[in-house]
């Protein structure tokens, strides 16, 4: 049951990640609708009992199964990539079609060199690292291309 003054759309709380490596950034292709098969960032629903933070790791891990030449990234260490000076909130009641969806997107800025590897898992059907320059605003869900814009300069 939602509060009286939004009777019609459910607010809900999402993460995001922006993942930067080697110049390039990592994106999934959306599993199931709304938006299937369109590119989006890494992320998904807050859980109860979860800092913003803790789920924007969780769910980068999830949907991209990230892992460098040693394997899988744990958590702490995949979250002490976060700079926490770039973290920001987008809240347009209308960028979401699900609801209002306001997101907090983490910034993860990896260290340039071999890249590290990503494969679509839970939510993703693919998960893949794209050159920053050639991206293309008809290939995404939402408001995702104009996320990237803030921070890249699109």
């Amino acid at each position: 049951r939602f509060a009286p003054f939004n009777k019609e759309k459910p607010q809900l709380i999402t993460v995001d990640a922006i993942v930067e490596q080697n110049k390039q950034v990592l994106l999934i292709r959306r599993k199931s609708a709304p938006g299937k098969g369109l590119l989006a960032l890494p992320g998904g629903f807050l859980g109860p009992n979860e800092s913003l933070r803790d789920a924007a790791v969780r769910e980068l891990r999830e949907e991209t199964l990230i892992a460098d030449g040693r394997g899988k990234i744990p958590h702490k260490r995949l979250a002490n990539y976060i700079r926490d000076d770039m973290t920001k909130v987008f809240d347009d009641p209308n960028r979401d079609l699900r609801g209002r969806c306001i997101t907090h997107v983490h910034f993860f800025d990896l260290p340039d060199g071999p890249q590290w590897k990503v494969r679509g898992d839970d939510d993703a059907e693919s998960a893949q690292w794209y050159n920053i320059a050639k991206l293309r605003p008809t290939e995404f869900y939402s408001d995702h291309y104009h996320i990237l814009s803030h921070y890249f300069g699109l």
